[in-house]
């Protein structure tokens, strides 16, 4: 992945394609209504590219990456466009769209570049061109393909590294004069160590179900020390409920975790990062 490269953000695969993205922010206004600036932008951007043979159009895709969620009744029509036909029918009624406005709109510049582009050029771009708005937080993303994985209080923190390792991996490529890409590889191994080293609290899950409510209401009568200690400090009756709860599957978790090696492993990883155990 590269970084204001050959565009906002371009991933390259290893087959030579490449997928050239730029990124709006919709927060203030929208980038992808029927005369927004930045969308004809963005197109008519592309479009030179192609004709100055910068980009290869074979091997291209392009993605017009917008959040918050935003819609537009001519973006989502290129973008749903593939054939010669549809594309070019389409372009039909923006002329015409314009011809009706009584006042020039302030994109024109860009989008004059786009009516006047070689039908070649036009198809070629608008094919492999996709709006892409569905995210109304762009982390979100990232926190869903944590979350299967990662202990929940550590998804925030872990979405805030990996953003900011990009960007500073990205800006040290570029002060040092060197272009702003990003092994995927490479920062995939770092990521998953960082998470490894992180994520103790993810890795001693609970393995047995809530206890019956009998249970706990038999446990509770016996005044165990640690209830007695939330009696000191005047806990509530649905606090010292969950506590007994919690000791009660803690306890039948303890042999499972240890049978299957996890104790273990909490405490070589612990000491390795330079922490400590207590209480196991």
């Amino acid at each position: 992945m590269s970084l204001e490269h050959v565009d906002d953000v371009a991933v390259h695969a290893s087959d030579g394609s490449i997928i050239l993205e730029q990124a709006k922010s919709a927060l203030t206004q929208n980038p992808v209504a029927d005369w927004a600036d930045d969308f004809w932008k963005c197109l008519a951007n592309w479009l030179d590219s192609v004709a100055a043979n910068v980009i290869a159009i074979e091997v291209s895709q392009f993605r017009l990456y917008v959040t918050p969620i935003r819609h537009g009744a001519y973006s989502q029509a290129l973008s749903e466009a593939n054939s010669h036909d549809q594309i070019e029918g389409i372009t039909s009624q923006i002329r015409a769209s314009v011809k009706r406005r009584k006042r020039t709109p302030t994109c024109m510049p860009f989008l004059q570049r786009f009516l006047d582009a070689t039908v070649e050029e036009r198809v070629g771009v608008v094919s492999r061109f996709r709006v892409v708005s569905t995210d109304a937080d762009p982390v979100q993303p990232i926190r869903d393909l944590l979350a299967p994985t990662v202990h929940p209080s550590l998804i925030d923190s872990l979405c805030q590294y990996a953003i900011g390792r990009a960007k500073e991996t990205a800006d040290g490529l570029i002060r040092s004069g060197k272009t702003a890409m990003l092994e995927a590889d490479e920062f995939k191994a770092e990521f998953i160590s960082f998470v490894q080293k992180n994520n103790l609290p993810g890795m001693l899950t609970p393995l047995t179900p809530p206890p019956e409510p009998g249970v706990v209401v038999s446990l509770l009568a016996t005044g165990p020390t640690f209830i007695k200690q939330l009696d000191l400090i005047r806990a509530t009756e649905e606090e010292r409920v969950r506590a007994v709860s919690d000791f009660l599957r803690s306890s039948a978790d303890k042999s499972s975790w240890a049978e299957a090696g996890l104790v273990l492993v909490i405490i070589y990883l612990t000491l390795l990062n330079g922490g400590f155990i207590l209480n196991l």
